[in-house]
């Protein structure tokens, strides 16, 4: 060693540094003394009398081997035929600035190379031609290897930035293994699963641990981790080791989860994560974030938001950390609502692989950002370069997507979530991140670990629904039936929603919540009733629509015939305009809506994907009176409104989960011919007590009026009465 860095060639040293079995170390002075043997270097080892220490390198003079060895390497091109022999479109590598590092440094290079490779005491010109030709032979594999572990390996582990890219290039006996250097380079360079940066964990696994003693990467980080530093736990020793990378790892508030695997090293070390820790690690130029907790893991850049600067950059970390901690109190509070069967699956970076959720591609300041890392306008975009191209998570835009989830019919470690036009460090991108998560979490545990109903799919359950919603978009979510999972706001008499989750500290909470916001809205819906009623003057289409029954048929989505139903908006006709409305229930037993407020006439379809249908929003204050029950399965607008309604009254538990989800199937398929309909479910949930929804509200809202009529009561906010 000398001035804390490794020396792998026979340049000066004032150091050794001895590791033994145990893990443990010394690091001991020593001085240059004369040898007895001239090929032969000795140093003086202080503290150890007599004990010399000698080099494994004899001393002679190398300068014709030397250029013979620089002159075969520097004469492969990156884009040379040889090097598609390995790999046959090298830019797939991304090593292109690697390699250049590596052809510009040669002379380094090749002296250590030489030294560690040629043992011989003397000069034999046999041997030397021999070595010469092996060179030659295989010279585009052994520049890729190099230009392989000078961008991966060049991780640095103590303050000066001591790193170890030079013992993984030309000292592996420091590992205590003896292979040949350059028949070990020969073999990290023969093949592309070997040097692509997709497969780092692996390829270490693979080819590399084998000289090492540390059968995988987290092994071998850990054992130098103790080594040369002073960390104890490797995800600190992460978060001080990549030095281009800022670690956000919001605290839980549940007490349960505290000591739960969530840091960032311990995602990393998961699934599709592992072929990042490499390529995080050695970051040149890009400089990166990560959102760690124990269900997700984040991942995007400063460049993308123009923080080119280490004073932007810190500004934005606060930024960085709210989105962090909504993330948090999101997951947090599905960690209070969900049923105890199910609630450890939110712990995906112990049981399973913590989702990933990729920032959106577009930089500011750069236009048309490719695959490749580049901009139309010339640019290079180094978070591309570094880390999403090499690992191939670089993903395209879709502009017709704010967010999307990858997913697979169940539970899955390679379930993603790809933001697109929607920024993820941004008030929406806290609501996004809630809509795509739903995606992947709800059928393993929102709905008690129950599959989404039969007859529905994935976005009948995000917006408009489970997703929380923000007034920064005009989708028409806010005001919108919801509940605010993630926000922070200001209890400032201006908030459609709970303002602050960590409130509501348990399921009876949230119960308690959820039974008080649905019958305010009924208590709306009946009050606007009492008054509309009279003055409709013979024509109910001034203020009513009908949410009517269209029964499904065969198309794309969709393989469900009637009695499965889809939810049919239109204006009242005939009879209907006419009809006698003396009361709430006459509006409930029609399946009649408000026209303000409500979504436009049309098909309403809980299994598609179209914007006005699975999609669709309901306004809470838009009366909807029926519940348009179904003998199997339902409609997207009476689907989501019920699942609220039915939750306030029942429950998470009992009302929610019952009826949004699969619970009832297998009774289904025993007692009422497969069909789970919203008939079937409100006798299961009620005991029999209703047989219908529009029976189960009309009693409903009875008991709201009567206990509205009774004037209000004292309640209690936040410690206070009012």
């Amino acid at each position: 060693m000398k001035d804390g860095q490794f020396v792998t060639d026979l340049s000066d040293i004032d150091k050794i540094m001895i590791h033994y079995a145990d893990g443990t170390k010394e690091e001991m002075v020593v001085t240059l003394k004369d040898s007895k043997v001239q090929q032969v270097r000795e140093y003086s080892v202080s503290g150890l009398g007599d004990v010399v220490y000698t080099p494994n390198i004899v001393v002679k003079n190398r300068d014709k081997l030397i250029a013979y060895v620089k002159e075969k390497l520097s004469s492969v091109t990156y884009d040379s035929q040889d090097v598609r022999k390995i790999i046959g479109n090298p830019s797939d590598l991304y090593l292109e600035e690697s390699f250049a590092d590596v052809k510009a440094n040669l002379d380094k290079f090749v002296k250590s190379l030489v030294e560690n490779e040629d043992h011989q005491l003397n000069s034999d010109e046999a041997a030397m031609k021999v070595l010469v030709k092996k060179v030659d032979d295989n010279k585009a594999k052994i520049m890729m290897a190099l230009s392989y572990l000078n961008r991966y390996y060049n991780i640095k582990y103590t303050d000066n930035s001591m790193s170890i890219k030079n013992i993984m290039m030309f000292k592996p006996d420091f590992y205590g293994k003896t292979p040949s250097v350059i028949d070990r380079l020969i073999n990290i360079g023969s093949s592309e699963k070997n040097l692509k940066g997709d497969r780092t964990q692996d390829a270490y696994r693979e080819i590399i641990a084998g000289n090492t003693g540390k059968g995988n990467l987290r092994n071998f980080l850990e054992y130098n981790m103790h080594l040369f530093t002073e960390d104890k736990d490797i995800n600190d020793w992460f978060i001080h080791s990549a030095k281009n990378v800022y670690v956000s790892e919001p605290k839980t508030t549940n007490p349960d989860f505290i000591n739960k695997r969530h840091r960032v090293f311990d995602g990393l070390d998961n699934g599709v994560h592992g072929r990042m820790i490499l390529p995080l690690l050695t970051l040149k130029d890009a400089h990166m974030f990560l959102i760690s907790t124990y269900n997700t893991m984040a991942y995007s850049s400063f460049e993308k938001y123009g923080k080119h600067t280490e004073e932007a950059r810190n500004e934005f970390k606060t930024k960085i950390d709210e989105v962090a901690h909504a993330q948090q109190t999101y997951l947090d509070f599905w960690s209070r609502l969900s049923l105890s069967n199910v609630r450890d699956r939110l712990l995906k970076s112990q049981n399973m692989v913590p989702t990933p959720v990729w920032d959106n591609q577009n930089y500011h300041g750069v236009d048309g950002a490719n695959s490749m890392g580049y901009g139309k306008n010339g640019a290079i975009i180094r978070p591309i370069r570094e880390l999403y191209g090499p690992t191939g998570k670089f993903h395209a835009t879709n502009g017709a997507m704010g967010a999307m989830a990858s997913i697979y019919d169940s539970a899955n470690n390679n379930d993603q979530v790809y933001f697109m036009v929607t920024d993820l460090i941004s008030q929406f991108g806290i609501s996004a991140f809630t809509h795509e998560t739903t995606h992947v979490n709800d059928r393993m545990l929102y709905y008690g670990g129950y599959s989404q109903r039969v007859g529905t799919n994935a976005e009948a359950y995000a917006q408009g629904m489970l997703q929380t919603p923000d007034s920064s978009t005009t989708n028409g979510e806010y005001g919108a039936l919801g509940i605010n999972m993630a926000y922070h706001r200001p209890n400032d008499g201006n908030q459609w929603y709970n303002p602050d989750p960590d409130k509501l500290k348990t399921r009876d909470d949230i119960d308690r919540y959820m039974r008080n916001y649905n019958e305010a809205m009924m208590l709306l819906d009946h009050v606007e009733a009492d008054a509309v009623l009279p003055k409709i003057k013979g024509d109910n289409s001034k203020w009513f629509k009908k949410i009517d029954k269209e029964m499904r048929s065969k198309i794309q989505y969709n393989d469900l015939l009637g009695p499965n139903q889809w939810d049919s908006v239109r204006d009242l006709k005939g009879e209907e305009k006419v009809m006698t409305l003396s009361s709430v229930n006459d509006l409930v037993d029609n399946n009649f809506m408000t026209k303000h407020g409500n979504p436009g006439n049309g098909r309403y379809r809980p299994e598609d994907y179209a914007v006005n249908s699975a999609y669709v929003n309901v306004n809470m204050m838009a009366g909807i009176y029926g519940g348009n029950t179904s003998l199997g399965a339902p409609g997207s607008l009476s689907f989501k409104h019920n699942a609220f309604r039915m939750w306030g009254y029942f429950g998470y538990d009992k009302g929610f989960t019952s009826y949004v989800s699969n619970k009832y199937k297998d009774a289904a398929i025993k007692e009422n011919k497969g069909l789970l309909g919203d008939d079937f479910i409100i006798k299961k949930v009620s005991d029999n007590t209703f047989t219908t929804l529009e029976a189960w509200k009309k009693e409903w809202y009875r008991a709201v009026k009567e206990k509205a009529e009774k004037g209000f009561t004292a309640i209690e906010i936040d410690g206070k009465t009012n």
